[in-house]
């Protein structure tokens, strides 16, 4: 008897979700994501409800373009892979083109955005993944998305979520995470109306930290570096007598993306083990450049953990910069 089946195109975008679109945070990083490889200056985010109610992201970038603004909602439709090889030399924050497509499946998404070649900008509605409403609209710069009522159609995932206040928490550590990569531009953090997060865009690492963390945590950097031809490391870990119970102070980039790497993590233990008080963990904001082809990104679906082609060389390079 047969019992194998084909699920239906609604079921299986569904299913692919829940591996890009776990909470409220896990969209905001992909729309914010979108906004910085659009070459946007300005990222402005409101948030209702802790993200579960409303998520409003606004961006000054160059817009997307009126031929593609409805195949954005498509599955795998990206701009950043053309080939296989062109994974191995990701340079973007997205690639895969499955984030929109994934959000829109669960959600309310209304998209406006003029590309910065046209004169006129472009909307566009989604309910639940099916397009309801295409017309042109008069907006001056960038994208606006909007997405409203997170897992309507699929309650079952609602219920997983935590409380209003814990998705917000996980939200904001969304923007603190990419504010303090993208110096350059300036974030504004919005939610339930009062703003909690604002950085100048000043270019300047200092001031991100300020923004966020205050005048303590500023006062008390120290700056570590170290540059060959096949890696270059930078970045501040905070004087030692200022830490934390967990390792929630480790903010690890590699190649201007957020990571979680058990490499990273070992390594950063190992330089501070015989400077900081037993059972306490430094804060560190550790940025590592690599070649693309050097690392892979492309093995969590969230692209929060990567692959090192090298592993050791890159764990003595960071040890012995920072224990220098």
């Amino acid at each position: 008897m047969k019992e194998l089946n084909i699920l239906p195109d609604e079921v299986a975008v569904k299913l692919a979700a829940g591996e890009v679109v776990e909470r409220p945070a896990s969209c905001l990083k992909e729309v914010v994501e979108n906004s910085i490889d659009a070459k946007a200056s300005l990222v402005d985010i409101k948030l209702l409800s802790g993200g579960i109610k409303k998520i409003d992201v606004y961006d000054n970038g160059k817009g997307i373009h009126s031929e593609d603004i409805e195949y954005v909602f498509n599955k795998h439709t990206t701009s950043k892979i053309k080939s296989v090889d062109d994974i191995f030399s990701i340079k973007t924050m997205g690639f895969r083109g499955e984030a929109l497509c994934a959000i829109s499946s669960v959600s309310k998404v209304t998209l406006i955005s003029k590309h910065h070649t046209e004169k006129l900008g472009n909307m566009i509605k989604v309910e639940g993944g099916k397009v309801i409403l295409k017309s042109e609209y008069p907006f001056e710069k960038g994208t606006k998305i909007i997405i409203e009522d997170l897992f309507f159609n699929t309650p079952a995932r609602l219920k997983f979520l935590k409380s209003n206040s814990t998705e917000q928490r996980y939200c904001t550590e969304v923007v603190e995470r990419l504010a303090l990569c993208y110096p350059e531009i300036s974030f504004r953090l919005e939610i339930d109306n009062k703003v909690q997060i604002f950085t100048p865009g000043d270019n300047k690492f200092e001031s991100s930290i300020l923004s966020i963390f205050g005048k303590e945590i500023l006062n008390n950097l120290i700056d570590f570096s170290y540059d060959d031809n096949n890696i270059k490391i930078n970045g501040f870990f905070v004087n030692p007598t200022i830490s934390k119970s967990t390792r929630n102070g480790y903010y690890f980039y590699v190649n201007k993306r957020y990571v979680r790497s058990k490499i990273l993590t070992s390594c950063v233990d190992e330089a501070f083990k015989n400077h900081i008080m037993s059972n306490r963990h430094p804060i560190i904001f550790l940025f590592v450049q690599v070649k693309p082809e050097d690392v892979d990104v492309n093995v969590h679906p969230a692209k929060l953990e990567v692959r090192f082609k090298d592993e050791s060389y890159i764990y003595n390079s960071i040890y012995k910069t920072i224990t220098k």
